[in-house]
């Protein structure tokens, strides 16, 4: 979460309650010159019933394609081509497998832990299998020539 306060390209996505309590967070690292986003996982307070699961994960694809837009809409000429998540740790990955592909592409994160507790080496949850959640639909699927290209 440092991350997002200290480096430009990381920010944190948050769905609060009706009460206005958070609920869930994902960190999002989006790499402008490859035109990607990844998103570590997905943490949910565990006083969460695994019932609201779908309700969140339906939240969390509403945030991302949001972000998605605005941030395309603020870079026309680098836009979005494709977000992912990272599956390790992630409390709605059961959602996420129901409605999502996995992808064929692991892609590249920050070194989360040059950005926490020295000594941490927190390097992420995305590194391990990632699925896709928002890709741009004026854009093909990214391949790995594609992205070492850039």
């Amino acid at each position: 979460m440092h991350a997002s306060i200290s480096h430009p390209n990381v920010q944190n996505l948050v769905i609060r309650d009706s009460s206005g309590e958070i609920i869930a967070k994902s960190t999002l690292y989006i790499n402008p010159t490859q035109r990607y986003g990844v998103f570590n996982n997905v943490e949910v307070n565990n006083q969460i019933p695994e019932e609201k699961l779908n309700q969140i994960y339906q939240k969390y694809i509403l945030g991302i394609k949001t972000f998605a837009e605005n941030y395309n809409a603020q870079n026309p000429n680098r836009p979005l081509r494709q977000i992912n998540i990272g599956m390790n740790l992630n409390d709605i990955e059961s959602e996420i497998k129901k409605y999502n592909k996995r992808s064929n592409v692991l892609f590249q994160s920050l070194n989360y832990g040059d950005y926490g507790i020295t000594g941490q080496n927190y390097n992420g949850d995305s590194n391990y299998s990632q699925y896709i959640v928002w890709q741009n639909p004026n854009e093909k699927n990214m391949s790995f020539e594609e992205i070492e290209k850039q």
